[in-house]
């Protein structure tokens, strides 16, 4: 990827700041996305694609103008092979954060799934 390019895999899978119980979100501060948004990143990271749906679209709802939950849900879909969903997540987060980094490599991600899907 270019420089100014982030890796979905890097962001989402590889992040040193997710927090390791994805639980205490929903004890300890179940209205903030922020903390939603490292709960699912640690459950990619455990390979909980689902849980992590769960805490994005919960971050979505507390916050829809967060980038971070809609390009996290993009790539959620992605691993979990919902092309449409990703299509949708991925237009809303372009609606909010149009020139963030990750968005070509997520379009580079769908394409690939496409291509699979269509085999």
């Amino acid at each position: 990827p270019r420089q100014d390019e982030i890796s979905p895999r890097e962001e989402y899978m590889d992040d040193e700041d997710i927090i390791d119980e994805p639980q205490l979100v929903e004890s300890k501060f179940p209205s903030d996305a922020e903390a939603h948004c490292l709960a699912a990143k640690c459950q990619l990271r455990l390979g909980q694609p689902k849980k992590a749906r769960r805490h994005y679209e919960q971050a979505k709802a507390i916050m829809p103008s967060s980038a971070e939950a809609h390009y996290g849900l993009t790539f959620t879909f992605l691993q979990l092979e919902l092309a449409e969903a990703a299509d949708e997540a991925l237009q809303e987060g372009r609606r909010v954060a149009p020139n963030d980094p990750r968005v070509n490599a997520l379009l580079e991600m769908r394409d690939r799934l496409q291509r699979k899907l269509d085999n």
